[in-house]
């Protein structure tokens, strides 16, 4: 439709405001103009009030010309601003980071989309239609300082995601990448790895190698989302940037063959640390001539050597690895003999001295006891060897960090080192770390050393308390590799085989994922540097019915707890649990297991899930966050007696805990107030303590209030 004749008249009405009402019935053009409009008066009944408007203003009769005026201005402008456009002059540029098909066209929400490493990607979105209200507090976290920031932020990326994805809030995010408060920088780090490569073209403007944090995690953002594409960028920040960003740079080499020369460059000028990232870089690359590497490496102490291979694959690291491997236990070995036998010797000296003796140098019979018991700490080898330390090595020490760097890798040689030294030794392996191992590289050529292992050593591994895991990881292969009534039928014996605590240990370790509707293996974060290879979850289809039928028979907790050897705290450090050393009346790693494999998809599950999670109620199991959210998945609803009992297991002091317990109780405020009324009225002897505040939360809940707003 031509809407020139309405332009028209708007220009002449506004005219006529500037020269004045007085000459209105005068001005031939402003006449014209509302002639012209009789076309459109006939097509829609808005411009026929405009004509007629119009008309009125320029009657020779009308009493209030000034107010006719600006009645016809003002109905003009307002179809007019219908029609309105924004833009500039020059050429149509599509928008900064629209790298892909995806984001050229939005209708509101943020796709999902694979970059060339098989990355899943959040598409931005650049037309979402979010009001001021929702999107000021996410600018004000991203922008301002202060406390309270990484809660706004957090909240968002659990529950409002699609935000996080808008165009306009792209360069804030990158910008707070160098935020004051490091953990906002993670999360926002965490959210733009998931929108995927179309934003590195927004990640390199600005981009300065001698900058801070800030700078040094969108370097890295870099190296995750564009690999070699961005070469050039990795060779210049490695030349010249800051050390941190050097450090950095030198890692994201890697991804380019072409830069094996001038990483051995590199190799001869650079000291310490810095040369050690180089030596790190060039274990992932495929070398043809890999003397001068081995070299290097050779001279490395096992500890250092271990943080340079850990995270490589490929056969020359893992080859590597056995002689690590062999150097460090040879060492073990030596230092534990050099013990034991300053043990001794200090024992043969207090039994000649007795209980007060002093020796000749001044040296008291209480000093060398103390010099005893440090030694004794000292000689972990025979602890290890009688099955008493159940620890993994503590975070940051020699020994873990060899063994973490370890896992995974495949070679012959490896292998055959590791058969080897678990025939002769096996206390100086790690708690399941064959397990681990096979977690961390489902292969089927590692898949067929566990086969071989448990061939060999299934039964002295579970004869030792400081299981390896290799009956763990048998059981796993069986899980990824044969049908789910398969692995039944072949493990179902176990159970009461004394091998109940492989097939526990290994369901605590999966999840059912109602996103992919498949079961996965979770995996403990390590700290472990995989060299931007990306770590795709362990999952497998299926999970026989019968093995939840074994996890919910009724005195299955009791045998659990007196005959299972299963461990928890799986960090390096905090060791390995025992469950019966665990109050009854605690949350097990059977509860654990279940909640992690539930599956609401599976007929009939809810209803064993209910049944059984009520018997635990009644039994006296611990009423906590993560009891309820199963009730309340499995769609438990008689909420009475759990919420008398939140009541009455916690004193007055605590009343903030039966707060967060009841937000977990998915009952309306109405009902919930009329159930914490119930629990007051059968509490005859006053056992629940702050029952004065608890009656105020009633009284709350009944006029409307939720539970987060309980004072």
């Amino acid at each position: 439709m031509n809407l020139s004749a309405l332009y028209e008249l708007k220009e002449q009405l506004e005219a006529a405001a500037v020269y004045g009402t007085g000459l209105m019935t005068e001005d031939f053009r402003l006449k014209k103009a509302a002639a012209q409009m009789g076309p459109l008066a006939q097509a829609a009944p808005v411009f026929k009030k405009i004509e007629q408007a119009a008309q009125a203003a320029i009657a020779p009769e009308c009493q209030d010309r000034p107010g006719a005026l600006m009645d016809a201005l003002a109905l003009v402008n307002a179809v007019v601003y219908t029609q309105g456009t924004v833009g500039a002059a020059g050429e149509l540029l599509p928008l900064e980071g629209d790298g892909c098909e995806q984001n050229r066209v939005c209708a509101g929400e943020g796709g999902s989309l694979s970059d060339e490493t098989g990355r899943e990607e959040k598409s931005l979105s650049f037309l979402q239609n979010i009001p001021y209200s929702r999107m000021a507090p996410l600018v004000a976290a991203l922008t301002g300082t202060g406390g309270g920031r990484y809660a706004v932020l957090e909240s968002a990326v659990r529950e409002e995601p699609e935000l996080l994805s808008d165009w306009r809030l792209l360069r804030l995010m990158i910008e707070a990448l160098g935020d004051s408060y490091g953990e906002i920088g993670n999360l926002v780090y965490r959210r733009l790895l998931e929108m995927g490569s179309s934003i590195v073209p927004m990640l390199r403007q600005g981009f300065d190698s001698n900058g801070k944090r800030g700078m040094l995690l969108r370097l890295r953002l870099i190296g995750e989302l564009a690999g070699a594409s961005e070469n050039q960028l990795y060779r210049k920040a490695a030349m010249d940037g800051e050390k941190s960003i050097r450090e950095e740079a030198i890692g994201l080499l890697r991804f380019d063959s072409e830069n094996v020369s001038l990483l051995y460059d590199m190799l001869k000028t650079e000291k310490g640390g810095m040369r050690n990232r180089v030596l790190w870089t060039l274990s992932f690359m495929e070398l043809e001539e890999p003397e001068e590497y081995l070299a290097a490496m050779k001279k490395k102490k096992p500890s250092e050597a271990a943080g340079i291979l850990c995270g490589a694959r490929n056969v020359r690291s893992a080859d590597l690895m056995a002689d690590v491997l062999e150097q460090f236990r040879k060492s073990v070995i030596t230092e534990m003999e050099k013990a034991g036998e300053e043990y001794r010797r200090t024992e043969s000296l207090l039994a000649s001295l007795g209980k007060n003796g002093t020796l000749e140098d001044g040296t008291t019979a209480s000093q060398l006891r103390k010099k005893r018991d440090q030694l004794c700490k000292q000689m972990q080898w025979d602890r290890r060897q009688s099955g008493k330390d159940l620890n993994w090595p503590a975070w940051g020490t020699d020994e873990e960090k060899i063994w973490r760097a370890a896992e995974g890798k495949c070679s012959d040689k490896l292998f055959e080192w590791l058969r080897r030294a678990y025939a002769e030794t096996p206390g100086f392996f790690p708690p399941f770390f064959f397990y681990d191992s096979f977690c961390d590289s489902p292969t089927e050529e590692m898949a067929s050393f566990i086969e071989r292992m448990f061939r060999e050593f299934g039964d002295s591994d579970r004869q030792n308390e400081r299981r390896s895991g290799i009956e763990e990881a048998v059981f796993a292969r069986a899980l990824l590799t044969e049908t789910a009534e398969a692995v039944y039928e072949k493990f179902s014996p176990w159970l009461a085989g004394g091998r109940a605590s492989a097939i526990l240990q290994v369901l605590c370790q999966i999840q059912y994922s109602e996103e992919k509707k498949q079961y996965v293996f979770i995996k403990q974060s390590r700290g472990k540097d995989s060299g931007g290879r990306t770590e795709e979850p362990v999952c497998f289809e299926n999970l026989d019915r019968r093995w939840y039928g074994w996890l919910l028979l009724p005195g299955n907790r009791t045998f659990v707890r007196k005959n299972v050897k299963v461990y928890t705290g799986q960090m390096p450090g905090q060791g390995y649990a025992l469950e019966r050393d665990s109050k009854a009346s605690e949350w097990s790693c059977l509860e654990q297991a279940l909640v992690q494999l539930y599956c609401p998809e599976a007929e009939g599950l809810s209803e064993a899930y209910r049944a059984h999670f009520e018997s635990l109620i009644h039994m006296g199991l611990e009423i906590d966050s993560r009891l309820l959210r199963i009730l309340r998945r499995c769609g438990f609803r008689d909420y009475d007696f759990v919420v008398e009992r939140v009541l009455r297991e916690n004193q007055s002091q605590y009343l903030w805990r039966v707060k967060c317990l009841l937000e977990e109780i998915p009952l309306p405020a109405s009902e919930l107030s009329e159930s914490l009324g119930r629990a007051l009225e059968r509490d005859r002897k006053g056992t629940i303590a702050g029952r004065e505040r608890i009656q105020i939360w009633r009284e709350q809940l009944a006029d409307g209030a939720c539970v987060g707003e309980l004072a």
